[in-house]
Parts: C-alpha cells; structure tokens; sequence
C-alpha cells in the first residue's frame, strides 16, 4: 500500500532528527510491517474515507497510540523516548488516496501526499509482511 509508505516516511522524517539512524530504520521497518498486518480487510480504494478512524494513529501528551508503541517495542525504542521525540497531540491518517496530519487538538489537517485511486490497489498476498 502506497499509503502505508508515505506514512512511515512521513514519521520517519519527524524522527530523523532525533534518533539515530540505525533506530529510526529499525522502527520504519517494524511500523510498516504492523501497519500492513492491521490494514488487511480495511483498505478499501473504492470507499478511500471507510476506517478511517482505525487507520488513524493517534498521540496525545501522556499517551503514544499502541500501534506506535508496538513498533518502538519491537525496534527497541522505549516508548517513553518515542513520544519525547513526536509532537505532542499528532493525528496521522493513512488512507487509499491520501495520507494527512495534524498537529495539536486544534491544528489545520494537511496532506503529506494524495495518490491515485488507481495506485491503490490491494498487493497481492505474496507482498504483505508479517
């Protein structure tokens, strides 16, 4: 899913700056994994908004979303330091045609990328990780 990429590279680029190299691969590469595993059955290119809110990640001040959470456990990043390195409040959605944010309770949404319905397609079985 293209979307998913654009996503993890969007966190990617948030953290870039913060962690090391080495770290912020490790993470990119757990993310994308669980966020292909989780996203089977709900992309829907046809229906691009339909889950939106369980495609979306979510962090508050206190709370880093489980998704996250999963990933920094699995790259070894201790959650606390994940959410030190976010902004606080972040609202990412990944959806078929578009990838957008915002920042803060009451931030605009922007859009990192919006992509052809056409482009979104579900990869074959054979591509998901696990």
């Amino acid at each position: 899913y293209m979307g998913i990429s654009t996503g993890v590279e969007f966190l990617k680029r948030l953290l870039d700056s913060k962690l090391s190299a080495d770290v912020v691969s490790a993470f990119c590469a757990a993310l994308s994994g669980i966020l292909h595993v989780r996203f089977t059955g709900h992309w829907k290119p046809q229906q691009p908004t339909h889950g939106n809110g369980f495609r979306s990640i979510h962090t508050t001040a206190d709370k880093i979303d489980p998704v996250l959470r999963e990933a920094a456990v699995a790259a070894a990043i201790p959650p606390e330091a994940m959410m030190a390195a976010l902004p606080c409040c972040l609202t990412l959605w990944i959806d078929p045609s578009e990838v957008s944010y915002r920042i803060g309770t009451h931030g605009s949404i922007c859009h990192t990328a919006v992509t052809p319905l056409s482009e979104e397609a579900d990869p074959p079985a054979s591509t998901m990780v696990a």
